[in-house]
C-alpha cells in the first residue's frame, strides 16, 4: 500500500475511510431494495422524493469539493434525474389507480353531507 491510484502516499486512516464510505453506500443500497417492496404508492413516492433530494445534494456538494472529478458529479446528477422520472411515472400510476378505484361509501356520504343532500 505504498502508492494510491492518484500517485500519493496512503495511510491506514484513508483506507479505513474508503471502507466506511463503501459500507455506507452498501447499506443505502440494501435499504433502497428493502423499501422498494412497499406496496403503498404514496409511501413509495415519499421515499423517492427523499432519494432524489439526497442525490441532488450529493451532486451539488461534489461540484464544490472536486471540480476535477466532473464525471462523478455527472453520474450523481444522472441518478437524480432517473429518480425524478420515476416520481413522475409513479404520480401517473397513482392517478390511474385512484380513477379506476372510484369513491368509497364514506367519501360519497361526506360529499352528500357537504352538498346538503340528506339521503337515508
Amino acid at each position: 500500500m505504498e502508492d494510491t491510484f492518484i500517485g500519493g502516499n496512503v495511510s491506514d486512516i484513508s483506507i479505513s475511510l474508503w471502507f466506511i464510505i463503501g459500507g455506507i453506500f452498501t447499506l443505502i443500497t440494501f435499504l433502497f431494495l428493502f423499501l422498494i417492496k412497499i406496496k403503498d404508492l404514496k409511501s413509495q413516492k415519499i421515499i423517492l422524493v427523499g432519494i432524489t433530494v439526497f442525490w441532488l445534494i450529493i451532486s451539488i456538494i461534489s461540484i464544490f469539493i472536486s471540480i476535477t472529478n466532473i464525471l462523478i458529479t455527472f453520474l450523481t446528477f444522472v441518478v437524480s434525474i432517473f429518480c425524478y422520472l420515476s416520481i413522475k411515472t409513479l404520480k401517473k400510476k397513482i392517478i390511474t389507480e385512484l380513477n379506476k378505484k372510484g369513491l368509497t361509501e364514506k367519501e360519497i356520504y361526506l360529499l352528500q353531507q357537504l352538498a346538503g343532500i340528506n339521503k337515508k
